[in-house]
């Protein structure tokens, strides 16, 4: 149970939330866009821990690529750009069947890939850059709805807005319990699945190691681990904010790996085919986030990560676990 002040910050989060939910979709398209800018830059100058973990992500990633000023300038546009994001995504309830195309234009590089998805589904792959939430709810507008795994928050009342929200277009939202088999029903019946392919979680038995930008981070390897148990074929993309209000959608080739394909190597593929786009526009993804939390075993590798990474005893087990080939068998046994 919490105690009296998180429970006003609860209460405090959901009422803003809630607001959101019902307010954002009545106003002008011309109003939100004027506001998102003034939101996150208001976001860059309180949110201290998030902006002092932007600075020390992007100074870890791109070694010496960046001066000062230009992180500022980055971390900064990343702030205005999530707080769009945020606001869009709410918004997004207002596209339709008949409107979406002056709103999205969908660069679609594989069409491939939109073929064998109707023939057999697919996984569907979409880092948290630009505004992933719009791109991922508007795909039902091109014949596709998806089923995706619910991140539950803390403050539990916040889970179901955002799973309102999520289903508004007809995809579903389930709950992290029983995950995999229920993914698997859908997958083996020509559905879709949606997963991120920069979601880090703990080092665990559904985790696995890749390296981002170089680092090694800890991340979900359920949606790679289904590729294998599946064969279906993965779908990677990323969505851009442009000026005037609308976005960029663009579809990456269609992705299909041979059996023999771990589950780590798939997951660091799908990371890799979005990798330098975010490198060429680092300022939509989320840099805020803590996605270097662990430090590896080597301490040369070490010494590039953040001051907030740590040592951590699962992490240099999970590592040693992706490297002989255990991750494999540990999750084969274990489709829950």
């Amino acid at each position: 149970m919490p105690g009296a002040a998180k429970r006003i910050r609860y209460t405090i989060e959901w009422a803003a939330l809630a607001a959101a939910f019902r307010i954002v979709p009545s106003l002008p398209r011309w109003v939100l866009l004027g506001l998102a800018p003034w939101l996150g830059t208001l976001a860059f100058y309180v949110h201290g821990d998030g902006r002092r973990t932007a600075f020390a992500n992007l100074a870890a990633a791109f070694p010496g690529r960046f001066d000062e000023v230009e992180l500022e300038r980055i971390v900064r546009a990343c702030y205005r750009s999530w707080a769009r994001t945020y606001l869009d995504q709410f918004w997004t309830r207002r596209i339709t069947a008949g409107n979406y195309t002056g709103y999205t234009v969908y660069e679609i590089l594989d069409p491939r890939g939109l073929e064998k998805a109707r023939q057999t589904g697919a996984i569907w792959m979409m880092p948290h850059y630009g505004n992933f939430e719009w791109a991922a709810n508007n795909i039902a507008f091109l014949g596709f709805h998806y089923t995706a795994i619910a991140q539950d928050f803390k403050n539990e009342r916040l889970t179901e807005i955002f799973r309102r929200n999520r289903e508004f277009h007809g995809h579903q939202i389930i709950p992290q319990e029983k995950a995999m088999l229920k993914l698997l029903r859908v997958l083996r019946r020509g559905g879709n699945a949606a997963f991120l392919p920069d979601l880090t979680v703990r080092p665990g038995q559904a985790a696995t190691i890749i390296k981002v930008f170089g680092l090694k981070t800890s991340v979900t390897v359920l949606g790679a681990f289904l590729v294998k148990r599946t064969r279906v074929p993965v779908i990677t993309g990323l969505c851009f904010p442009c000026p005037g209000g609308t976005y960029l959608v663009k579809g990456l080739p269609l992705m299909e790996f041979p059996p023999e394909t771990t589950a780590r190597e798939i997951a660091q593929a799908c990371w890799d085919a979005v990798e330098p786009f975010i490198a060429a526009h680092p300022e939509h993804w989320l840099w805020m986030y803590k996605h270097f939390r662990f430090r590896p075993s080597d301490e040369n590798e070490a010494a590039r990560y953040p001051l907030y990474a740590r040592r951590s005893r699962a992490f240099d087990k999970l590592e040693v676990a992706v490297e002989s080939g255990a991750r494999e068998a540990d999750l084969a046994g274990d489709p829950s």
